[in-house]
């Protein structure tokens, strides 16, 4: 059998482990998070083999390399409410390192990434009465913004190179969303919906997950 593929089931267990024990704190954020006006939506996923062996190639890595092996993608209703949830990942998770495309996006010629917060963490968790450390990403995203990024991987992810507008689209599609995004941030504000932003202080307390998409 494929080393790889024994590796990846390896993995994968101690993935699911790692799940189940960080869908509680996810959920508790999104409670915590309500009561303060913020509405997000969850999408989590364990990689497949097929997408983990085709990053080993494309980063010349191993699977035990992989930085996102668990991923998890909160999806904010406003941009301005990306940094906050990104606050409250600090607080329940020990956070690695942080990317903020949200300030500092990619030029364009690099992809144009923008509008997210990513964070890398390891989740400790038990495994067959083993302690194991599971790679985990959280990408924290507008809803604008993720739609942007389902379209854009629908239609052009894998043709840009044949695309000579690509560039200038990009541009106009970015310009688009950012001006979309200012328009409801205003409405949200002469409707009354700026909550106060209230760091959290305390543990949460751990509940049963939900299912996950």
């Amino acid at each position: 059998m494929d080393e790889d593929k024994i590796t990846y089931d390896i993995l994968k267990v101690r993935a699911e482990y790692a799940k189940e024990e960080t869908d509680g704190k996810i959920n508790n954020m999104v409670k915590d998070l309500a009561q303060k006006g913020i509405k997000v939506i969850i999408r989590s996923r364990i990689k497949t083999y097929e997408s983990a062996k085709e990053k080993t190639l494309r980063c010349k890595c191993t699977m035990e390399q992989l930085s996102d092996f668990l991923g998890y993608r909160i999806i904010t209703m406003y941009e301005e409410d990306i940094p906050i949830v990104g606050n409250y990942i600090d607080h329940r998770f020990v956070v690695k390192k942080t990317k903020d495309y949200l300030n500092n996006p990619k030029p364009l010629e690099m992809g144009g990434y923008c509008g997210a917060i990513h964070k890398k963490s390891d989740i400790q968790c038990m495994c067959d009465e083993t302690p194991v450390s599971v790679p985990t990403e959280f990408q924290v995203v507008s809803l604008l913004m993720n739609a942007n990024w389902e379209l854009d991987h629908a239609t052009c992810y894998k043709c840009k190179d044949d695309n000579p507008n690509a560039l200038e689209e990009n541009r106009e599609i970015l310009e688009h969303l950012k001006a979309i995004e200012t328009i409801y941030a205003r409405r949200r504000k002469k409707a009354g919906k700026e909550e106060c932003r209230i760091w959290p202080t305390s543990e949460p307390e751990q509940e049963v997950p939900s299912e996950s998409e």
